[in-house]
């Protein structure tokens, strides 16, 4: 949880939340918006879910589904020696204290880690699927003795062995303004982003993997569009002359961070990450998410809380093949 510095609408600049992962600093796989505006792992108690439409039930963001083998859902993030927060402040700084409070389950000693997961994990094949377009990735592990020796290779480890199944969030800024009427990726290498953890732009060969679990946009004045676009063909596909989802200002299914414009700005409440019903998965191919203005271009973001341009947000599973 991320209790941003606050003092008033709109907050302070805390830019930057990575978790630091027995001295692996992970910001290619996790990087967390702390700003009150765009929070992306905000307090539980300040925090609406619920069986809305494509809204989470969970009260505090999680990396994955703690105590159970299959590599595809247990992808938390496994530390055996350390596990510490690195924040960064914008350009704006920060005056008021902010707090992050992290939620684990800490396996004191190998009776306790085998009555969980047994004498062994792995070894079999798993299989992450694809019902949208109908695809699918199987992949297989090798076998690993449970213990505390080796919790480091689990999934979510920083020494496992490939297949390597790690789980990925990341938000983004567009660094140049929008096209009117025209798909805007949040590409690194085209400088559509500034940093190289909000790129968006997925060119895999076969070596790696991304499905994608959610994807969310906060409500932007001339924000119409977002989806995901694999291949050559946009997602998701929508009957008649709609496509993608439809993104309005007061009427955003995929917002996240503080709950304006939906709620007041001096009211806390804040909207999780949305999670897609089914997710789609990228692999051997280009996939990016994809935002469409309604005609007017969305200027750059300009540094300012919140920003005059638009705040993007992905999660998922990233695998790296043999």
């Amino acid at each position: 949880e991320i209790f941003s510095p606050n003092a008033g609408w709109p907050g302070e600049d805390l830019l930057h939340v990575v978790p630091v992962i027995d001295g692996h600093r992970i910001e290619e796989y996790v990087s967390l918006s702390g700003r009150y505006t765009s929070n992306m792992a905000p307090p539980r108690l300040h925090q609406m879910s619920g069986p809305a439409p494509l809204q989470s039930n969970r009260i505090v963001f999680s990396f994955g589904t703690p105590g159970v083998e299959d590599p595809f859902l247990n992808t938390t993030l496994k530390a055996k020696k350390s596990i510490s927060i690195r924040t960064r402040a914008g350009d704006n700084g920060i005056t008021e204290n902010y707090r992050i409070r992290v939620w684990g389950y800490l396996y004191k000693g190998e009776t306790m880690l085998r009555s969980i997961f047994g004498d062994r994990v792995y070894g079999g094949e798993a299989t992450i699927e694809d019902r949208n377009r109908g695809k699918s990735l199987s992949v297989t592990k090798d076998a690993v003795d449970v213990s505390i020796k080796n919790w480091d290779t689990f999934v979510g480890g920083m020494k496992q062995s490939k297949p390597e199944i790690m789980p990925m969030v990341r938000y983004a800024y567009n660094a140049v303004a929008t096209t009117a009427n025209s798909p805007f990726d949040f590409n690194y290498s085209d400088g559509d982003v500034a940093n190289d953890w909000e790129d968006m732009y997925f060119d895999f060969g076969t070596s790696e993997a991304l499905f994608v679990k959610g994807i969310g946009v906060r409500s932007q004045t001339h924000l119409k569009y977002m989806g995901l676009k694999i291949g050559d063909r946009e997602y998701p596909r929508c009957a008649g002359d709609e496509k993608l989802f439809r993104v309005d200002y007061n009427n955003n299914p995929l917002h996240f961070g503080h709950g304006y414009p939906l709620f007041p700005q001096t009211f806390p409440m804040f909207v999780p990450m949305p999670l897609l019903p089914m997710g789609y998965l990228i692999h051997n191919e280009k996939g990016r998410v994809i935002v469409y203005d309604d005609g007017t271009s969305v200027p750059a973001d300009d540094g300012n809380i919140p920003t005059a341009g638009i705040i993007a947000c992905l999660q998922g599973i990233k695998v790296n093949l043999p």
